[in-house]
């Protein structure tokens, strides 16, 4: 048991030590290059224009197959919404995207869009059953099909949206999800939407293996 929490508390200092400000690079305002260098890929894309803020960190949770690197987008002047290896860190205003990545390739496989969307409604459905889900839908941007899921929650006193992209880079699951707690849920969409229909997924020259 105190091998088992020693493990714990070290996956969990691991992915806060590796909140880092790296592999990443900002033209603009909101406008965002990050670089995938085990896909060979960068990922360009115009965020919301209160973006303004990328971070990045790699995330070790108790499940190896849980494991991610993170990038994400935010407004600076809410806080750090960082998963930490065990449980989300929730900041009381939230307004944010996170492309979530295996942190090595060929973790999780291709992405099947249909199943995909399939079992994340069934995994949220059952987990909150108050949630709703206006949007299950797919739509190809930038040459690559994503599937898209959007869901909505309303507290006694606020709204949580999410919406998440799923697509497939060099044959790897690849998502990005946005969140918020300060949109109205039919407007957050389509900025959501807006923002992603400005991606490019370019290749690059570098290649890292581990």
């Amino acid at each position: 048991m105190e091998k088992k929490l020693k493990n714990e508390y070290y996956q969990i200092s691991i992915g806060i030590l590796f909140f880092l400000f790296c592999s990443c690079s900002k033209k603009e305002k909101n406008h965002f290059i990050i670089k995938l260098p085990y896909y060979s890929s960068q990922i360009e894309i115009e965020g919301l224009k209160e973006f303004d803020t990328l971070v990045s960190w790699e995330w070790y949770n108790d499940n190896m197959a849980d494991d991610r690197k993170c990038y994400r987008i935010q407004n600076s002047e809410l806080g750090v919404v960082m998963e930490n290896g065990m449980l989300p860190k929730r900041a009381e205003q939230t307004n944010q995207m996170t492309i979530k990545i295996p942190i090595k390739p060929n973790e999780f496989g291709k992405l099947n869009i249909n199943k995909w969307l399939l079992h994340k409604k069934e995994m949220y459905s059952e987990e909150h059953p108050a949630y709703k889900f206006p949007v299950i839908d797919s739509m190809t941007i930038d040459g690559r099909k994503f599937g898209i899921l959007s869901i909505e929650r309303e507290y006694t006193d606020e709204y949580r949206i999410e919406v998440f992209y799923g697509t497939n880079i060099n044959n790897e699951e690849i998502v990005f999800e946005f969140l918020t707690n300060t949109h109205k849920p039919d407007s957050f969409y389509i900025k959501t939407l807006n923002s992603m229909k400005t991606i490019k997924i370019k290749p690059t020259a570098n290649t890292v293996y581990n």
